[in-house]
């Protein structure tokens, strides 16, 4: 889906030192989410050329500084975000041993999947969702160009029923719980391999294809909550065009705990908060909108690789030496790697200060409407994640649902910059903000 030409003016408009990198995106969630009373999220976004997924545990987002891009190191401060290949426009074939592949490669958004008749001649996964029911023929709500069925039969047939030997039917679904596990799979890498149960968590869908995917991928995790923000399909944008100020400092400082004065590592956090307060000013941030938080990368004596451990917002906590610290790394190195060796050395690696300019938000908060049972605009046969048979379910619209309204699946909920696939045994409720809350029925 197109950022609509408001959000790209306002993004345009805004001043450069309101985007010092793109994890705006991810911080909305945070954001936006925590106002409506939801702060342990997995976020799984899914737009044209791929799905990004990264974990918020209260209310702030997962960070890292050592990861790979294009199997190089990077080591500089960024949000922990996984990516694969399973955007709409992701192409869907079948490798020389016959495996069924989403991704990693993409037809775009031109000439895009081969339903939007542009000269796409791949199937892609939009081409399945076509398919199988879950868009809606006529196009995009909004939109005047409507999709092509036979071109998408057309692609799938050649590039997956042909080989496979299977119908059309089987093949979209195939291809459609093969992109919900490489789904599942990204969620895990961020949970299950960090030390942390996705059941713990509720699912933030979001992207023109997030809300297709999130009953299935919640299913299959056993994720009790799911929920879609307003106007999904633009949260990313609405995300930079209201992201903090944010920057993020670092000073190395390696050797043992035993070995450096604690009244060494104070002053060298109060330079760093001096240049983040100048910083911060620079920008017009009153002081009260300013938030500063203190990190300390630590190992044990030998290791190669350093956990950030938080040690909160003032830099007093160290007077006593490093002993809160240390207890708590042996606590994140127990919950990252499932054990932890108290008697061992723990040396210090660096300091890091991250600053942040809070810029006001407010989340309209909408008084439940009393109606009754909302009506479907229409129904439309899909083919049912999982089942055998194709099922008529109803359809409604997004706008027409409103704060307490009420949906049992299975069921379509659209609007103009996504779709919401609702599974059988699962309701769906709209809360004030207004959000739509997917859990499991009974």
């Amino acid at each position: 889906m197109a950022v609509s030409p408001d959000l790209k003016l306002l993004c345009a408009t805004r001043p450069k030192h309101c985007f010092p990198d793109q994890r705006a995106q991810w911080l909305e969630p945070a954001g936006v989410c925590s106002l409506a009373g939801y702060q342990d999220l997995i976020t799984m976004d899914i737009g044209g050329t791929s799905l990004d997924v990264c974990l918020i545990q209260g209310g702030i987002a997962d960070t890292s500084t050592t990861r790979e891009i294009d199997m190089f190191p990077v080591s500089t401060p960024m949000l922990g975000v996984h990516t694969v290949g399973a955007g709409g426009g992701s192409i869907v074939r079948v490798d020389p041993v016959g495996r069924v592949t989403v991704g990693p490669d993409s037809m775009g958004d031109r000439p895009g999947p081969a339903c939007y008749g542009l000269g796409g001649n791949q199937a892609t996964l939009t081409d399945v969702n076509l398919l199988m029911g879950l868009l809606d023929p006529a196009g995009f709500p909004g939109c005047e160009v409507p999709f092509d069925r036979v071109l998408a039969e057309r692609a799938v047939t050649k590039q997956i029923c042909s080989p496979l030997g299977v119908d059309l039917d089987t093949a979209a679904r195939g291809v459609y719980e093969v992109a919900n596990n490489q789904i599942s799979e990204a969620i895990r890498t961020i949970t299950v391999e960090q030390g942390s149960d996705p059941r713990q968590f509720s699912l933030v869908a979001f992207g023109g294809g997030g809300p297709l995917h999130a009953s299935s991928v919640a299913q299959e995790l056993g994720i009790a909550r799911i929920i879609i923000p307003d106007h999904p399909g633009l949260f990313s944008a609405h995300g930079i065009a209201e992201a903090d100020f944010s920057h993020d400092y670092v000073r190395s400082m390696i050797g043992p705990v035993t070995e450096i004065a604690t009244s060494h590592v104070i002053d060298r956090f109060a330079e760093l908060e001096r240049q983040a307060s100048r910083d911060l000013k620079g920008e017009g941030v009153m002081s009260a909108d300013r938030e500063i938080t203190l990190h300390m990368d630590m190992r044990y004596v030998g290791q190669t690789t350093e956990i950030q451990v938080p040690i909160g917002s003032n830099v007093n906590a160290l007077v006593n030496g490093f002993t809160f610290a240390e207890a708590r790394f042996h606590e994140l190195h127990q919950q990252r790697y499932s054990y932890n060796v108290p008697d061992e050395p723990v040396e210090l690696v660096n300091l890091r200060l991250y600053a942040v300019g809070r810029v006001a938000r407010v989340l309209p908060q909408l008084p439940p409407a009393v109606t009754s049972r909302p009506t479907p605009v229409g129904t439309r046969t899909i083919l049912l994640p999982g089942g055998s048979d194709a099922a008529k379910v109803p359809i409604y619209t997004r706008n027409a649902l409103p704060p307490g309204a009420g949906v049992a699946g299975p069921a379509l909920v659209e609007e103009a910059s996504s779709t919401t696939l609702l599974l059988a045994d699962m309701t769906l409720q709209v809360d004030p903000y207004p959000n739509l809350i997917i859990e499991p029925s009974g």
